[in-house]
């Protein structure tokens, strides 16, 4: 999970401490596919995943596992896929025998809960992964927003135990996202095209007119990330 926050959440959301564990992400991890091995071997955070996953490093690598599935639980926001995309492309590096056993799943987070108010309905509630989603929701419930008390999920940290535990451990209401070999290199090839060295393309994919107002630096650094091994 992302943060301490929804890492302290999860203790309590899940089912089963013996069934399901929860390591906590702080930062970012690695770009494996921009890095050595032995760089990456060396990261303290992907020691941790590979301790989880495997029992400690040198396992991972000879392909050992003591888990049913890796579920990746970020934010529903473009900086939770970013991190998604990262464990892809670690995973994909260093232990893609997890894609080929389909292992892999990424947990599909919502962004809205909506719970109406009053009437002989009150409390009950619904989640909402976009808002073409929730309108499309509220429609088949024959509800309006001004019914609802409409929450906008910020991160999993915002989400008390109960909604993690509906969203995420419970089997018959979460929904995963199965990760294998040829999803992953497709979303992992766009990822690489925003993170390469051609700024001007990727300014162009992300909406930016690359040029006009090239000095405003509103993007951001645009150095290779190779420079500081922190993508």
């Amino acid at each position: 999970v992302e943060g301490d926050s929804a890492g302290g959440n999860a203790k309590y959301a899940r089912q089963c401490s013996k069934t399901q564990g929860v390591l906590k992400l702080r930062g970012k991890y690695l770009n494996c596919a921009r890095s050595k091995l032995h760089t990456c071997a060396s990261n303290k955070a992907i020691n941790s995943l590979a301790t989880a996953i495997s029992g400690s490093m040198e396992a991972l690598l000879d392909g050992k596992c003591r888990i049913g599935k890796l579920l990746l639980t970020s934010d529903a926001d473009c900086d939770g896929s970013h991190i998604n995309l990262l464990h892809l492309s670690l995973i994909d590096t260093l232990a893609p025998w997890l894609l080929e056993q389909g292992r892999v799943y990424v947990v599909q987070t919502p962004l809205y809960k909506a719970q109406v108010r009053a009437g002989k309905r009150a409390g009950d509630h619904f989640f909402a992964f976009d808002f073409p989603e929730l309108e499309a929701t509220l429609k088949r419930e024959k509800l309006t927003l001004e019914q609802c008390n409409v929450t906008r999920f910020k991160g999993l940290g915002e989400m008390n135990a109960a909604d993690l535990a509906l969203c995420v451990f419970n089997r018959d209401t979460r929904r995963l996202l199965k990760i294998d070999k040829i999803r992953a290199k497709r979303d992992l090839a766009a990822f690489r095209l925003l993170v390469g060295a051609d700024v001007s393309y990727r300014k162009r994919l992300l909406g930016f007119d690359a040029g006009a107002d090239e000095d405003a630096g509103s993007y951001g650094d645009d150095s290779d990330p190779d420079d500081t091994n922190t993508d």
